[in-house]
């Protein structure tokens, strides 16, 4: 490739001068020290660069007194080349092709390549052949080298010496081929090897056609499409009996106070390690009492905590523990009585049940007078289902369902609307101690889920309603009642639906 455009740059030897544009003295370069330079020769130089391609810069200056070869970065610019600098290497490119890379040397950056010494010759008219081939590249509706090479063998190309071409954008953007695949080695590869990787499936890799798989031998991600999977075996379904022990160890729970979260901390940062988990025998996990002491250390030298031992209650949750019959309670009794305290309702009347059969909830229901309107603005209805959707979160399971019929009707409630709410605080006025309870010697760590639906339930819309509960050691882990999506034609397809 010929950069045929001046490019200004300095040049230490004359020999390395390719073709003398000019052969007197050309003017003089004002140094840094402001001592005077004379440019003795202009022409052109080849060099050789960092990807084995010889290009030629032209419009250089043959100046004695350096002692060092130069390139105008500047003068590289206004010939459309970009300029890109990171980590420690600059790269010069012209469209999409890198023509030169620098390596940084103390703050200077030094060209990639050397210099190709050939004979100098006089030319007062160097370029003008090259112009001339650019032309009738250009009026040829950018000809390749080959059809132009093709041309002048026949003669049909008025004035061009070289079909040689110089960098065009225009053919890049409008004619550039995809490079062809890397050739495959096949040395280290026979007949008789394995042509698939054995991996384990992680996911599904974002904006890819693909699976996102480990190699347990090469020890790195792969991402491929061409992956048959073994659903008939679990990973590591036969665990050792130190494992199965270690899922029943019983853990404290431990909670520390912050007493000011707005101090900002001096920067200071104290360096932790953990062992790589391939290092172990096993896929099991310890924990070690000195870790949490170590821990709880590092947290009081940058915050100003209070150590309060075992948790004994989180977010309005309160926890019990009976360690010799092996059982765990998580209560709101306090949240419970505060939130009925705040409503009027501590001391209501009790009753069994969450919602009574008498309660047949529908938009019918809603408000459409304007004194109805006005009372039920100033009864705090979306105010105590938000307070019954918090218990019903964290410990009520109970209560789901009558909390899902009342929440469907916050736009605009009616008076039974509100009755229905003060039937659940009713209910929970006489079950303040309800909660959820963990038996580690009950279940035997198994997960058991239940579900069911109701057909036609919903009076506005009558779609079925969906209930479902999982247990873990006897307590409920998750738990929901919602309506169904679509109207179930049967009770089979509203079974079929939840």
């Amino acid at each position: 490739m010929t950069i045929t455009a001046p490019t200004f740059s300095n040049l230490l030897l004359q020999e390395l001068l390719l073709q003398f544009l000019c052969a007197s003295k050309s003017g003089t370069v004002l140094m840094g020290n402001d001592a005077v330079c004379e440019v003795m020769r202009i022409g052109t130089i080849k060099i050789k660069m960092f990807d084995g391609i010889v290009r030629t810069l032209g419009d250089v200056r043959y100046i004695p007194e350096l002692k060092k070869n130069l390139i105008s970065l500047g003068t590289l610019d206004s010939i459309d080349c970009s300029i890109s600098i990171k980590g420690g290497v600059m790269k010069v490119s012209k469209g999409a092709m890198v023509i030169m890379k620098g390596q940084k040397t103390r703050n200077l950056y030094k060209l990639m390549g050397k210099t190709v010494i050939g004979g100098a010759s006089v030319s007062t008219h160097a370029g003008s052949s090259n112009d001339n081939s650019e032309l009738w590249h250009k009026r040829l509706g950018h000809l390749s080298e080959g059809g132009m090479l093709e041309l002048h063998k026949r003669k049909l190309l008025q004035g061009v010496k070289s079909c040689k071409l110089d960098f065009c954008k225009f053919c890049v953007f409008g004619k550039q081929k995809r490079v062809s695949f890397k050739a495959a080695s096949h040395t280290k590869r026979s007949k008789l090897d394995p042509k698939s990787k054995e991996c384990i499936f992680l996911g599904y890799e974002e904006g890819v056609k693909g699976y996102r798989l480990w190699d347990p031998v090469a020890k790195k991600k792969v991402i491929s499409r061409d992956v048959v999977f073994n659903e008939a075996q679990m990973l590591n379904t036969n665990a050792t009996s130190s494992e199965r022990k270690g899922h029943t160890v019983e853990i404290e729970l431990h909670e520390q106070r912050t007493k000011s979260t707005d101090e900002s901390t001096d920067g200071s940062t104290d360096e932790l390690s953990l062992e790589d988990p391939e290092e172990h025998p096993s896929d099991s996990w310890n924990l070690s009492k000195s870790h949490i002491l170590h821990l709880k250390k590092l947290l009081s030298r940058e915050f100003d905590m209070k150590d309060l031992g075992s948790a004994k209650k989180i977010l309005g949750m309160e926890i019990h523990r009976d360690r010799k019959a092996g059982k765990l309670w998580v209560t709101q009794k306090s949240y419970v009585e505060k939130v009925l305290e705040r409503f009027s309702m501590l001391n209501a009347k009790p009753v069994s049940t969450p919602l009574g059969a008498h309660f047949q909830l529908s938009s019918r229901l809603c408000p459409s007078a304007e004194e109805d309107v006005e009372y039920m603005s100033r009864v705090p209805y979306a105010n105590a289902v938000g307070c019954l959707m918090y218990a019903m979160v964290c410990t009520r399971p109970d209560i789901s369902h009558a909390v899902s019929m009342v929440s469907r009707y916050m736009g605009n409630p009616g008076k039974k609307h509100w009755d229905a709410v003060k039937w659940i605080f009713r209910y929970l006025a006489g079950s303040t101690n309800f909660g959820i309870m963990f038996d580690c010697d009950g279940a035997k760590g198994k997960v058991s889920g239940f579900m069911d639906s109701d057909y036609a339930g919903d009076l506005d819309s009558r779609r079925s309603t969906t209930g479902y509960i999982f247990t873990f050691y006897g307590g409920p882990i998750c738990w929901k009642s919602v309506l169904q999506s679509m109207t179930a034609l049967s009770t089979t397809e509203a079974e079929y639906m939840a």
